[in-house]
């Protein structure tokens, strides 16, 4: 699942924590986890939804000024509404593994 650098911001800010995507079949699963630009996000939910449930306010929650504005966004896309709730878990294990030395032959690259 790709996320706009600007809605991972949102969700750092805790502004944004959830996204919609329309999808054959989901490519994210409750409890799973993305390595983002901004560290892990837990993914907390997936559920399927319909156009008619979403509101002003689940729109604002997705980074969208307004419900048309995510209705637009996932215009023309097949497939099934889903609602990803999504948060912040931490630091991108990564960054931590970038300084630390190999120090034993199960650890080095092969």
């Amino acid at each position: 699942m790709l996320l706009k650098q600007a809605t991972l911001e949102g969700i750092r800010d805790g502004r944004i924590d959830r996204q919609y995507r329309v999808w054959r079949r989901p490519t994210v699963k409750t409890d799973g986890t993305l390595t983002t630009s901004i560290g892990v996000l837990r993914v907390r939910e997936v559920a399927e939804t319909k156009r008619t449930a979403l509101t002003r306010e689940e729109a604002r929650k997705a980074g969208f000024e307004s419900k048309r504005a995510l209705l637009d966004q996932l215009k023309g896309r097949d497939g099934r509404l889903y609602r990803i709730l999504l948060e912040l878990e931490g630091e991108d294990p990564r960054i931590a593994l970038r300084g630390r030395a190999l120090t034993t032959p199960e650890e080095r690259p092969r």
